[in-house]
């Protein structure tokens, strides 16, 4: 029986759902363990993390097309708008930490959420896919 695990044109969209869900956990983790600063550093990471991937995933959408010839020059204006606006972000988080290492930690680690959401729901496709190779 083939399974339904795969890598397709809606796994950006599964991506952000399933960091949603790890999101909850983690800042509920967070706020216990070191406080709600920690908490607050998880959450701004993770949004600006599951953000930029929606972003991007947006931004290819829209300015890839099959046959447009200027398809490079779209993405080349969007990713010269998406650049500075990541840096105003991500110094305004900084910013807002307010030199405390609790959030700073926890803003790290928050924004390596999507991209731990991607290895970890690829390393499961290829579980599966072995799974039902036997």
């Amino acid at each position: 029986m083939p399974s339904a695990a795969k890598i397709d044109e809606g796994f950006v969209a599964r991506v952000c759902r399933t960091s949603v869900v790890v999101w909850a956990f983690g800042a509920l983790v967070a706020w216990c363990v070191a406080g709600p600063y920690a908490a607050l550093g998880w959450t701004v990471g993770s949004g600006i993390s599951v953000g930029v991937l929606a972003a991007i995933d947006w931004m290819v959408r829209r300015t890839m097309r099959p046959g447009d010839t200027r398809a490079g020059k779209k993405l080349m204006k969007a990713a010269a708008l998406h650049w500075p606006i990541i840096l105003v972000l991500l110094a305004g988080a900084v910013w807002l930490s307010g030199r405390r290492v609790a959030y700073v930690i926890a803003f790290v680690a928050g924004l390596g959420l999507a991209q731990a959401v991607i290895v970890l729901k690829a390393v499961g496709v290829l579980i599966v896919e072995r799974i039902d190779k036997t």
